[in-house]
């Protein structure tokens, strides 16, 4: 039985030996699933993902040699699932990079005893001096049917679809600062959000029998695969 979660959708091309220094790289370098121009939401593109990946490129091949920090960092975690580990990694970056700072990670916004959400990544950029956002999700999808709609692509669950997750991101998850409660909280702590980010990642399998459609919505270099019947 598997110890943790790992990424189906990273890449083996690149050259690092170990296993999980290579999904840090792919986690930090992949192709985001998703291109939008949501109001209010700034989806990073290949460009960005490209440059953090290539200015932490020294401490990856130090991990390389040397992976135990890492490890450590995963095996804290008592939760096993895809999507924490995916965190994890990200967490992992944000620790050790030179730009971005992380102030709160999952830190949630409750109304009496009721969860209203949780902010996944609370980060302070030193460039800019903007505090952000960031949402993170990790998701792999097989296409059926019509694949150009984005309710034709299905994850492992019943409501796990990719217009069912988008939507939950752009409507929900991303507006949580704008929720009464969450304002309150932000202004306990003294942290002014200047913006949302959404960092999605993971690949989208295409049924091989026939030239198929990006669903709407998709980055043209987002990861692809596919998939047959037995």
């Amino acid at each position: 039985m598997p110890t943790r979660a790992t990424l189906p959708g990273m890449s083996t091309t690149v050259g690092y030996h170990d296993a999980l220094v290579r999904d840090l790289y792919w986690a930090l370098s992949s192709a985001p699933l998703l291109e939008r121009s949501d109001a209010g939401i700034h989806w990073p593109g290949c460009g960005w993902y490209s440059e953090i990946s290539q200015t932490f490129a020294a401490q990856l091949a130090r991990l390389d040699n040397n992976s135990q920090p890492l490890r450590d960092a995963i095996a804290a975690q008592s939760d096993r699932r895809l999507g924490n580990y995916f965190e994890t990694l990200w967490r992992f970056w944000l620790q050790r990079n030179g730009r971005y700072r992380l102030l709160y990670a999952n830190l949630p916004v409750r109304s009496r005893e009721r969860t209203l959400g949780e902010f996944d990544l609370l980060v302070k950029d030193s460039v800019t001096g903007n505090t952000l956002h960031w949402e993170l999700a990790v998701k792999f999808y097989l296409g059926v049917g019509d694949t150009a709609q984005p309710a034709n692509w299905w994850g492992m669950g019943r409501r796990d679809r990719l217009d069912i997750k988008t939507a939950r991101l752009v409507e929900h998850q991303s507006q949580l600062a704008h929720q009464p409660h969450a304002g309150e909280l932000l202004q306990r702590l003294g942290i002014r959000i200047d913006a949302t980010w959404v960092i999605l990642k993971g690949r989208l399998f295409y049924p091989c029998e026939a030239p198929p459609a990006a669903p709407r919505g998709a980055h043209p270099e987002h990861e692809r695969g596919f998939w047959l019947t037995a």
